[in-house]
C-alpha cells in the first residue's frame, strides 16, 4: 500500500492468508486469518493481478474478474466486479406543462458523480410527453426527478422525433429542468449505454492499468482482444453513440498467428505480452481513445506465465519457453 504498510498474500487451494511484519495475520489469538477464494491449486500459477492502493484486481480465465479489498489487517473481501457506473440513475422522472398539440417528445436524465472522474450514470426511465404543442417561451415542459446521492449535476437528453435517439438538451445543477422552444437536442451527444464484456463467461486472463483505464485481455474466446474501461471509471465499460473520447475501448491485435495475451504492463506505453510476441499499445499525444489506439508488434519472443517485473523504465520477462530473460 505504501512504504510502511506492506503485505505478503499467500494463495493456496481455495484460500488466501495475509502476512505482515514477518508473521501471519491472525483473526484471533492463535488463529490465522484466512478468506475463501475460488482458485484451485491447479489455477494458482495462471492468476494475474494488478493493484490500485487498497484494491487488487485478480483475473483467471475460469472465473469472473475479482476485486480484493483491504479494509484492515485482518479484514479483506473478495468479490466479483460489478461492471456498472458507480453512481445510480435518477428515479421518479416526470414532467408537467407543454399544452396540447401534435408534438411528441421523450426525455431521459443522467447523474454525474461528484469526484474527479465526473462519471455519468446510466439514463433514467424515459418520460414521454405525447401530443404537446410546439414549445415556446410561454409554453414549456418542466421536468423533475429525485435527487441522486453523490451527484454533482445532471444531464438531460431528448428524443424529439421518437426515433430512439436521444440528444443532449442541457445541464441542471438542481433536480429540475425547463425545456423551452429555443433548445434543440444535440444528437451528436447521446447518453451512455451499459456494457459488461464478460457477462457470457468469457473471462480475461491478463489485467493492468493504463492512462486512467482498467484494462483486461486474453480470454479463452478472444485471446488477442483488449478491453479498456472508461477514463477514470474502472468498473464502467459503457459507451455512447456516437463515440466519446472517454468511452470504453475494445480492440484486437492482428498477427500472423493467434497468440494469447498473458500480461499487461504500463510503462510510457502499455506493453502487452502474448504467448508469441510483444506489443506496444499507445494513443495520440492528446491521450488514448478508440480513434487513436495503436498496437505495434515489437518482437516475437513470446512470454511465459511468470509475471514480468519493471526495472527503471524497462520490463524484464521470461520468454515463452522459459529458458531466457528479455
Amino acid at each position: 500500500f505504501n512504504d510502511t504498510q506492506t503485505y505478503i498474500l499467500e494463495f493456496g487451494n481455495r484460500y488466501m492468508r495475509v502476512y505482515k511484519d514477518g508473521g501471519a495475520v491472525e483473526a484471533s489469538p492463535g488463529v490465522i486469518y484466512e478468506i475463501v477464494t475460488p482458485f484451485t491449486t491447479a489455477q494458482l500459477f495462471e492468476l494475474n493481478y494488478t493493484q490500485s492502493a487498497d484494491v487488487m484486481t485478480l483475473v483467471h480465465p475460469s472465473h469472473p474478474p475479482k476485486q480484493l479489498s483491504r479494509l484492515d489487517h485482518n479484514n479483506w473481501t473478495l468479490a466479483d466486479y460489478n461492471f456498472v457506473p458507480s453512481i445510480a440513475a435518477p428515479t421518479s422522472f416526470t414532467g408537467t406543462g407543454g399544452g396540447s398539440g401534435s408534438q411528441d417528445s421523450k426525455y431521459v436524465v443522467t447523474a454525474i458523480i461528484d469526484n474527479e472522474s465526473l462519471e455519468e450514470s446510466l439514463p433514467s426511465t424515459a418520460y414521454t410527453k405525447n401530443s404537446h404543442s410546439v414549445l415556446a417561451p410561454a409554453n414549456t415542459i418542466d421536468l423533475s426527478w429525485a435527487a441522486v446521492a453523490g451527484a454533482r449535476y445532471y444531464h438531460i437528453y431528448k428524443d424529439d422525433t421518437l426515433s430512439g435517439v436521444y440528444g443532449f438538451l442541457g445541464r441542471a445543477e438542481t433536480t429540475s429542468f425547463r425545456d423551452r422552444g429555443n433548445i434543440n437536442p444535440a444528437k451528436t451527444d447521446t447518453p451512455p449505454n451499459a456494457e459488461n464484456p464478460f457477462s457470457a463467461g468469457n473471462y480475461p486472463g491478463a489485467v493492468g492499468y493504463y492512462q486512467q483505464r482498467l484494462c483486461f485481455a486474453g480470454s479463452d474466446a478472444n485471446p488477442q482482444t483488449v478491453w479498456m474501461s472508461k477514463t477514470g471509471a474502472f468498473k464502467n465499460f459503457g459507451y455512447s453513440t456516437p463515440y466519446k473520447d472517454d468511452d470504453a475501448i475494445t480492440f484486437s491485435v492482428a498477427s500472423r498467428e493467434v497468440h494469447r495475451f498473458r500480461h499487461l504492463l504500463p510503462l510510457r506505453e502499455m506493453l502487452g505480452l502474448t504467448t508469441g510476441g510483444e506489443w506496444e499499445v499507445q494513443g495520440s499525444e492528446t491521450g488514448l481513445t478508440a480513434r487513436s489506439v495503436q498496437a505495434k508488434i515489437q518482437s516475437y519472443n513470446g512470454s511465459s506465465k511468470m509475471p514480468p517485473i519493471v526495472v527503471d523504465n524497462a520490463a524484464l520477462y521470461v520468454q515463452a519457453r522459459g529458458s531466457k530473460v528479455s
